[in-house]
């Protein structure tokens, strides 16, 4: 996204973005310090073999390039990186992409848990100095709650949901959020995000939903040596009519519903069948500054079948124009 960004030049020259993610508490000793929940990456532009698990570990975020991307005039990305991998230099501040906000803690009450992670990481995030922030979330579980909360009890526990706390608590930052492939990560099912998206747009933070066919040049890039089971390319699939066709009751009991009748099967987690035109899209949501979210009803469900856990992949997905006849 930050290189499409680029790219299409919606943002001034010179503009920088960084880009990074959210990731549970590891061992991060090897990763550049940029604060105590906040660290760098010692790799980048990581070759990932086919097959390679990378649960667990910054394995993904070190095979991406080195940022800040910059944007020029002509509308290119330009990575300036000055400092070099893992030094914890570069760009104009000394900050280099991809970083990883640790989200400390998912044990507790629903009110100590959102405490704890807000008084790590907002003053830490604010330090950074942002202008904007924009969120990007495949799947949606942030809205949701999604089955990320199981130790934690409620669905306002999940890592997610507990960074988009974090991000709306932000002050003098404005912060835009995305769902890209609603339901993709097989966390919720299509009326549980309905269900969040109808509450979002009640709230006026709704704002619209966009193609993601302008993103598949750059998913297809950052999706070398990755499973079938990824999140991004799970969406890519759906572009590519590649995903498990729902059972024949369930495509009729839609239709007869009227809601749309090419339904799938996501592979991964609870096994939810989608609708695959939703997982082709993406939802922008806008949170007033500094306006943290209200603690709510219990937002997700551990009820339906959630597998026994999900199992990393042992192969890569192929895209299907690349596959042989016999395979």
């Amino acid at each position: 996204l930050a290189e499409m960004m680029c790219d299409t030049a919606v943002l001034a020259e010179g503009t920088e973005i960084h880009f990074g993610n959210c990731v549970s508490p590891r061992e991060m000793d090897d990763h550049p310090k940029v604060s105590p929940h906040i660290y760098g990456v010692p790799q980048h532009d990581r070759t990932l073999e086919a097959g390679t698990n990378t649960y667990g570990t910054t394995l993904t975020e070190q095979s991406l390039p080195a940022g800040p991307f910059v944007c020029r005039r002509n509308g290119a990305a330009g990575a300036e990186a000055d400092g070099g991998a893992g030094s914890g230099g570069g760009g104009g501040d000394g900050l280099v992409s991809p970083i990883l906000c640790i989200v400390p803690s998912k044990s507790g009450s629903v009110e100590e848990v959102t405490r704890a992670n807000s008084e790590a990481l907002v003053p830490e995030l604010q330090a950074l100095g942002f202008d904007w922030v924009l969120g990007v979330d495949a799947g949606g579980d942030s809205l949701t709650g999604g089955i990320d909360f199981i130790e934690g009890g409620s669905p306002e526990t999940g890592r997610d949901r507990q960074m988009l706390h974090v991000l709306t608590s932000l002050q003098g930052v404005h912060f835009t959020h995305a769902v890209i492939g609603p339901c993709c990560d097989g966390e919720s099912e299509q009326h549980e995000m309905a269900s969040a998206l109808e509450d979002a747009a009640a709230q006026n933070q709704f704002k619209g939903s966009f193609s993601l066919d302008p993103f598949l040049p750059y998913l297809r890039k950052l999706v070398v040596g990755q499973g079938p089971t990824r999140t991004p390319v799970i969406m890519i699939r759906a572009f590519e009519g590649d995903l498990e066709a729902a059972p024949a009751e369930a495509g009729a009991e839609a239709e007869a519903t009227g809601a749309d009748s090419d339904k799938v099967v996501i592979p991964r987690n609870r096994k939810c069948v989608i609708s695959r035109s939703w997982i082709m899209v993406g939802a922008a949501l806008e949170y007033p500054e500094g306006k943290a979210l209200h603690i709510t009803r219990q937002i997700g469900s551990a009820n339906g079948e959630i597998s026994e856990g999900f199992v990393p992949d042992t192969g890569t997905y192929v895209p299907k124009e690349e596959r042989s006849t016999g395979s």
